[in-house]
Order: C-alpha cells, then structure tokens, then sequence
C-alpha cells in the first residue's frame, strides 16, 4: 500500500508487470486500505511466477511477518499512506480471461500469469474452449500473411501463436474444455493441429 488497493492486488501486480510486491500490515478504518501502516516488507515477484505461486508465497511471508509484528505492536510507529500514490486492484471477473490475440506477446503472457488458477486464461480452437496453464512471449517474429491468434509453428516446445505487433506467445501447457492439463505439443498431436490453424 497505498498501491493495488482493493480485491485483486496479487493479479493486477501481474498484470502491470511488477517486479516487486509487498506485504503490509495496517490500521482498518471506514474506507478501503486506507488505514495507517504500521509495517511494510517489499517481496521480488519471480518472471515465471502465476497468481496462485506469488498468493501462496506472500501468505506464508504475511504470516510470519504478522506475528513479528504482533510481539512488538506497542513500539510500532503509524504511518500515513501517501493517498497521491494510490492504485486499485478492481475486483477480477470470469469474462477477463478471454485472450485478446491482437495485443503483444508480454500483454498475454502477463494475463495467463495473472488469472492462473481463476478465472484462467482461455481461447477457442476448433471450437473448444482452451485454458491456457503456462506459456512465455518468444523473440520471434510473426511470419509475413499470419494475422493474430494464427499458429505460426508446432515444435516440442509448445503451440507458437501470432499475437499483435508481430510477436509470438508460445503456448507450453494448457487444457481443452472437460480434459485434464497437458502438455501444448501432445494436445496438438492428438487434436491433428497444425500451423494456419486459428485461436479465437
């Protein structure tokens, strides 16, 4: 605080690719995280880590860092947040997961690490809903006629896809509607994918 107040601070923190987050222990008053601090402690936010890694991170920190706190609760001094400084993390809703091919490669990649487990990333195939588990942006651009959401490559790696400004998201594992998570390559295997084939 007085960053990312609000009910979603661990996805937007993803979202807005933030290399630290935080924990912070403060005063309840009448209005939302807007309390005074009585203690901060700064988290580095891993490259490859989802919503569900970095929670679980920061709530064994928190709890930890809370009964520090607790033992020396009479000699902590209370701080003013810096309202000027304030952002909000709006409530996350099932219908943000659907993947916007026509942005970047990094914009996509933040929102697959953002919404893992919930709402999860997802997109269509063939008319399958696809959630899409893990995946990273490639240095490698679209080739020349594939429009965004278009597979551009098949390899052991994962699903390449093109995505806006010609880059490429490569999808490593995911899950069809109603299946378990699998790997990217052997779901395309299976499903005879190919590259011209289209997310949506």
């Amino acid at each position: 605080l007085p960053k990312y107040r609000g009910a979603s601070p661990v996805q937007w923190a993803l979202l807005d690719g933030e290399e630290k987050t935080g924990i912070t222990i403060f005063e309840l008053n009448e209005k939302m995280d807007e309390g005074d601090i009585l203690v901060q402690e700064e988290v580095n936010v891993f490259p490859d880590e989802n919503a569900a890694d970095l929670e679980a991170r920061l709530a064994q920190k928190g709890a930890d860092f809370l009964i520090k706190a607790i033992a020396q609760i009479d000699k902590l001094r209370h701080r003013k947040q810096d309202h000027s400084q304030a952002t909000y993390a709006p409530k996350i809703r099932k219908e943000d997961g659907k993947i916007d091919w026509t942005k970047n490669s990094l914009y996509i990649e933040r929102r697959v690490r953002a919404f893992t487990p919930w709402p999860s990333a997802y997109a269509f195939l063939k008319d399958i809903r696809i959630k899409i588990h893990k995946g990273r942006k490639i240095e490698k651009e679209a080739p020349p006629g594939f429009s965004a959401g278009k597979i551009s490559g098949i390899k052991k790696e994962g699903i390449e896809v093109c995505c806006g400004e010609g880059s490429i998201y490569l999808i490593e594992s995911l899950q069809p509607e109603n299946r378990k998570r699998m790997d990217a390559y052997a779901f395309s295997l299976g499903a005879e994918i190919k590259p011209g084939d289209i997310f949506a």
